[in-house]
């Protein structure tokens, strides 16, 4: 049976207020927990977000706002946060590798009931679809007291979001969003070289 796994977070979750900034922020989220404790801030997630944006520009993606998780993989890369990162392919990949290696970037389709959680901190995935988003997943539990077989994540809403920042989705909902074309990217070797603001 697969054991449980918690990475710690900042005491305080990022905030992107109504920026669609989620990639920067997920990113910058990943590096600042367990194991890699970048020193990271919202001004190094909107970083990261600025620096992928001219990416994804670059690869001809040329959303209104927004950035793909690989523009913010390769922005990691090529800012030295991270030395290389590589792709799950499904939830049995997300989940070992949340036990065995680290947080995961994720990509996801949202809908509306995801907005919020419920009073322990369950998320409903349910209502109209409204777009993407992309939040970091911290934790794996087989056998959650509460929920069963979910994974945590960490958002980056602020406090008001979940349970001081974090929620939990069943796993068998989060295999459902990533068959609808969701990512998830697990960064390897990652080392504290630098910020993206001095790395430049």
């Amino acid at each position: 049976m697969r054991r449980k796994r918690v990475w710690s977070t900042p005491s305080e979750p990022f905030d992107q207020g109504n920026e669609g900034a989620c990639v920067g922020f997920g990113w910058a989220g990943e590096l600042s927990a367990t194991p890699h404790r970048h020193p990271n801030t919202n001004a190094t997630a909107r970083t990261i977000y600025a620096l992928a944006r001219q990416r994804d520009r670059a690869m001809g993606n040329n959303w209104p706002e927004g950035a793909s998780v690989l523009a913010g993989a390769k922005t990691c890369l090529e800012e030295k946060l991270i030395t290389a990162y590589h792709w799950a392919f499904g939830i049995d990949d997300v989940i070992d590798a949340l036990i065995v290696k680290g947080p995961v970037v994720l990509g996801l389709p949202w809908y509306e009931g995801m907005y919020e959680t419920d009073n322990k901190g369950l998320v409903d995935v349910s209502g109209p679809f409204v777009g993407g988003h992309c939040i970091v997943a911290v934790g794996y539990w087989p056998n959650h007291p509460d929920f069963g077989e979910v994974v945590k994540w960490r958002n980056s809403w602020g406090l008001s979001y979940g349970i001081d920042g974090d929620g939990y989705i069943k796993t068998s909902d989060l295999a459902i969003l990533l068959g609808k074309q969701g990512e998830a990217c697990i960064p390897t070797d990652s080392r504290i070289v630098a910020r993206p603001e001095a790395a430049r």
